[in-house]
């Protein structure tokens, strides 16, 4: 029985929720532009915090002096059988999460359960990764009325936020589900596990799961009232942007690469900062003789959100062959004035970048105790590579 009572997951929540006092319980309250935009307090309306990834609330109530005094007030089981990854929202009186393709919401003073949505996986759900993406999410979007998810078969459901009955559920052609071998001939496809962050007049749905096997990464952004799509970005440069020559040809048409983490936003810029996976196939060698960079893959990435377009590709780590991805959310911060991107790297080495351009603006010197990490290797990683496409 997994119980939603971890590391910052609904226990901690709880716990916070008790010194709120639960303002605003009484009056039902659609989530508004101005909303999203502002740094939690009442609320917890992105997985995130806010669109710049602090992960921070400013409940004044929430101290380093009061810290002795939280207790556990409430403690609410799935039954699941799979770990629970995601942050829950707190809006109005609810809290929400998602676990095994199953959205909750509970009432927040009690731990009681006050409406679950189960939809229901394919018949032929299944391929490479089946084992390791069913049943596990990692954040839910509100906006409006509406709670936004997206089930592991890259469907996005809407749910009225007080009620769970869905106003669509929107599948997209363009990225089917993987199957089963047992049932189909090809098994490949795009799976979701993240949370689809909600940015004014857009839901941004990222399409993962295609390191596992030829599919590319895709961000796409949707209309939040029918889920239609407006626009798509795909991870790996195509034939006329910056980086294709770094791919064998036509790699963007199944390379992989696709985003593991829902990213951060910024409003000024209208970007969308995303890490990306490995390219696919994870062997080097079997794409490009393992001497090319793969610009797309193990990188971090700026969409203009109004038209789609990829601005910047930086690569952490150039042709990766060690599954140093990048599954961390970047972080939106300013240094001496000067938007930048924040990523620690699986390699150890942390990356500042210009948020508008992806140039380096500073490095960490190396991990902290001896590296054991290739000297050339950890020079091209720490240094990475970015291409400007703007």
């Amino acid at each position: 029985m997994e119980r939603i009572l971890r590391k910052l997951g609904i226990g901690g929540i709880a716990l916070s929720l008790a010194l709120l006092g639960f303002v605003g319980w009484a009056q039902a309250q659609p989530v508004t532009d101005i909303m999203l935009s502002a740094d939690p307090g009442e609320s917890w309306l992105h997985t995130n915090g806010n669109w710049h990834a602090h992960r921070y609330s400013t409940l004044a109530q929430l101290n380093p002096d009061s810290v002795k005094n939280l207790k556990l007030t409430w403690l609410f089981s799935t039954g699941g059988k799979t770990d629970a990854q995601n942050t829950p929202l707190y809006h109005d009186g609810l809290v929400y999460f998602a676990q095994d393709n199953i959205v909750y919401a509970l009432d927040g003073r009690s731990g009681k359960r006050v409406w679950k949505y189960e939809p229901k996986l394919p018949d032929d759900w299944g391929g490479y990764n089946v084992g390791f993406i069913t049943g596990k999410h990692r954040g839910l979007a509100i906006y409006g009325e509406y709670i936004y998810f997206l089930s592991n078969d890259a469907k996005l459901h809407a749910l009225q936020y007080k009620t769970g009955v869905a106003k669509f559920v929107k599948s997209y052609p363009d990225f089917p589900p993987p199957k089963d071998f047992a049932k189909a001939q090809d098994a490949t496809g795009y799976a979701t596990t993240l949370g689809p962050p909600a940015i004014p007049g857009t839901i941004i749905v990222p399409m993962n799961g295609t390191d596992f096997g030829g599919r590319p990464g895709y961000v796409i952004g949707v209309d939040p009232e029918n889920g239609d799509m407006k626009w798509k970005a795909n991870m790996i440069p195509g034939p006329d942007e910056p980086g294709y020559d770094t791919w064998p040809p036509g790699s963007h048409e199944w390379g992989g690469a696709g985003p593991w983490i829902s990213g951060s936003w910024d409003p000024e810029l209208k970007m969308y900062f995303t890490g990306t996976a490995n390219a696919y196939e994870w062997n080097p060698k079997r794409r490009g003789g393992g001497k090319m960079d793969n610009v797309g893959a193990a990188s971090v990435e700026a969409v203009n959100t109004d038209t789609g377009k990829v601005m910047w590709r930086y690569q952490a780590v150039p042709g990766d062959p060690w599954d140093f991805d990048v599954p961390q959310t970047p972080m939106l911060i300013s240094i001496d004035g000067r938007k930048t991107i924040v990523h620690p790297n699986k390699t150890g080495f942390i990356h500042y970048l210009d948020a508008r351009t992806a140039r380096g603006t500073m490095q960490t010197a190396g991990p902290s105790a001896r590296s054991t990490y290739p000297s050339k290797a950890a020079r091209r990683s720490r240094c990475g590579r970015a291409c400007w496409a703007g």
